[in-house]
């Protein structure tokens, strides 16, 4: 039984790594489907959705696999690069910037330097100076009519400028901020982290409540999975909202589920474009698979 296990494991795996490799462009990115409207599809190469595959990948028994999967690790990195403002300033592009590219968001910036940060394409001296310029220029000074009741100060926006309509504080944005902010030395207020704490259990459901604390994210696993991302990273003041997610069981749904390709994993604020992405969705799948293979000591969860 044990050995056929095993094996059958590890021709899953084989598959999965094919699979992957199969959505890589020539870019480096890892290929998503955006539905700009109920039906209208077309492919997309984003820096957000190459980092989280990067970052799956970077775990203790993924990217040392094979050298073919560390080559698209370095692509995919190299891609992400390719996103950073011209500017210098900190922040990073869903795409690689262009004249008419809209402006950076929190969440792209916050992944982005997470996997540079942890891949050591990037110091966590840098990562300090220019997240800590990305802070100031997002951090809620105060309460205000616009943003929602579980937002206080010392989160984050999501844009730069205030004067972007509608500038949403976005709870996965936040967190994975806050997984950077363990990598370079960037405290975590305690008002921040307890806002988030509270913020990250009871979605039920995909609905309004969900779009009230997290309007890039379509579907409420995602909260969980960066939560733990986070922890993984070091912010271990996010450990009691990744408690009260998993209480939830959107995340060990998703792994049951042998992660659903076609399951939304972003959105813009109001619910549209939405970001399809099979590859993130089998390197988690690969990485569920890779417990066993993991060095000690391994956590207590497959999905750690």
């Amino acid at each position: 039984m044990g050995t056929r296990r095993t094996t059958g494991n590890a021709d899953m795996t084989r598959v999965l790594i094919e699979g992957l490799l199969g959505y890589q462009s020539a870019t480096g990115a890892f290929r998503s489907t955006v539905e700009t409207a109920p039906g209208l599809r077309h492919q997309d190469e984003t820096s957000a959705i190459t980092a989280q595959v990067c970052l799956v990948l970077l775990r203790p028994g993924l990217a040392s696999r094979s050298a073919p999967l560390r080559r698209a690790l370095d692509a995919g990195l190299s891609f992400i690069e390719s996103c950073a403002s011209p500017s210098g300033d900190g922040w990073f592009h869903l795409h690689p910037p262009r004249e008419t590219a809209p402006p950076p968001d929190l969440q792209t910036t916050a992944l982005c330097w997470l996997a540079l940060l942890q891949a050591g394409r990037r110091t966590p001296e840098a990562g300090g100076l220019e997240l800590g310029r990305v802070i100031r220029d997002t951090r809620v000074k105060a309460p205000s009519p616009e943003h929602p009741e579980w937002a206080p100060a010392d989160l984050c926006r999501s844009w730069q400028h205030e004067t972007v309509p509608r500038n949403p504080v976005d709870l996965v944005s936040n967190i994975h901020l806050a997984a950077c902010r363990a990598l370079t030395g960037l405290a975590l207020e305690p008002s921040a982290a307890e806002a988030i704490i509270r913020a990250s259990a009871g979605h039920a459901s995909v609905g309004r409540s969900l779009q009230e604390v997290s309007p890039f994210t379509p579907d409420p696993a995602e909260i969980e999975l960066a939560l733990e991302q986070a922890v993984r990273a070091g912010q271990t003041a996010l450990l009691p909202a990744l408690k009260a997610a998993r209480r939830d069981g959107h995340g060990r749904q998703d792994r049951l589920a042998r992660r659903p390709a076609d399951r939304p994993l972003r959105c813009d604020p109001g619910g549209w474009p939405l970001w399809r992405a099979p590859p993130l969705q089998l390197a988690r799948w690969l990485y569920d698979l890779s417990y066993g293979e993991r060095p000690e000591p391994r956590p207590l969860q497959p999905c750690l």
